[in-house]
């Protein structure tokens, strides 16, 4: 998953309709500027006019143009950017959308060092960092390898017995990402060290004790297909464990806040942007349009309910 993923951010088009899959800064402006609306609310809750703002995964800078518009309507606020992108050619479609800009922004491979007040924002990124799964047959766990048939396909192949503290039903799928856990450490030590919060939005669920369930899933073109059909050339992805990342980042002795992402864009003036930017809409189709799109975002059957956000804050 991981060799497949890295190959495929670094080497294809895939955001937008051409693409394989939308995101939400794609979607509506309206994501990115709730987004930096609460980065506002930060601010102003840590006594920082100068905070570091970190995007984990910026896709193409969709999401940092929408918050940067919100901060220019603040202009005493004066973030310092730092863009954590690991392909080179999304690095590239991110500069042609950012630059040149009146803010201070930076690109890194890894977490930038930095002191100080810190916001991470990571939308959309966990979901594609690589997973373990484990499946529970003849009352053992055994891990899911990527393995050959008899007519050399590639196959899902359950092999090796392990010891998980859990038992399950015959036939129980288990998933877990070291991958998230290592990203959700740094986060935590960031605000521990430094201050700050993070917010994390993706798709996913909070089941607190024993998430059995197969998610992994390969996207390509807006449908679902087969992943080894379209390596490195299709979107392998699963659902966000949020309950294992909210009990890790407690651990750190940091405060969380769970929500859908419906209730987290209600929350900070959805509704009121909404119904601006229709107001200023004269042409019909584009006020329809301003709306479907919208609505997208928030509707419990499209990604209002799917999608979550969680978070983060050093206390």
């Amino acid at each position: 998953m991981e060799r497949s993923n890295t190959y495929y951010y670094a080497n294809k088009s895939i955001f937008g309709a051409e693409g394989d899959f939308i995101t939400a800064p794609e979607i509506s402006q309206i994501f990115g500027e709730m987004v930096g609306i609460w980065l506002l609310l930060q601010c102003e809750k840590y006594a920082t006019t100068t905070p570091h703002i970190i995007e984990l995964g910026p896709g193409r800078g969709t999401l940092m143009k929408d918050i940067l518009r919100v901060f220019k309507r603040y202009p005493h606020y004066r973030p310092n950017i730092h863009l954590v992108e690991t392909s080179q050619n999304l690095q590239d479609i991110q500069k042609k959308i950012l630059l040149p800009s009146t803010h201070s922004i930076s690109w890194h491979k890894d977490f930038p060092k930095i002191m100080g007040p810190t916001f991470i924002i990571a939308n959309e990124f966990f979901d594609a960092l690589p997973l373990q799964q484990y499946f529970f047959q003849y009352h053992q766990w055994h891990e899911v390898h990527v393995n050959y048939d008899e007519a050399f396909h590639i196959v899902f192949s359950p092999v090796d017995q392990k010891d998980l503290p859990i038992n399950a039903d015959e036939g129980a799928f288990f998933e877990t990402s070291p991958a998230s856990h290592h990203y959700a450490k740094k986060i935590a030590d960031y605000l521990h060290h430094h201050g700050g919060a993070a917010l994390l939005i993706d798709y996913g669920d909070y089941i607190p004790q024993n998430r059995f369930g197969e998610t992994f899933q390969a996207l390509s073109q807006h449908r679902y297909v087969n992943p080894f059909d379209y390596l490195g050339e299709a979107d392998l992805t699963y659902q966000v464990d949020f309950a294992a990342l909210d009990s890790l980042f407690k651990k750190y002795s940091l405060a969380t806040h769970f929500s859908t992402q419906r209730d987290f864009l209600k929350a900070h003036g959805f509704e009121e942007r909404l119904s601006k930017i229709l107001s200023t809409c004269s042409d019909a189709s584009i006020k329809k349009d301003q709306y479907i799109r919208a609505q997208r975002l928030v509707h419990p059957e499209a990604m209002g309910q799917l999608f979550k956000a969680l978070e983060i804050f050093k206390i």
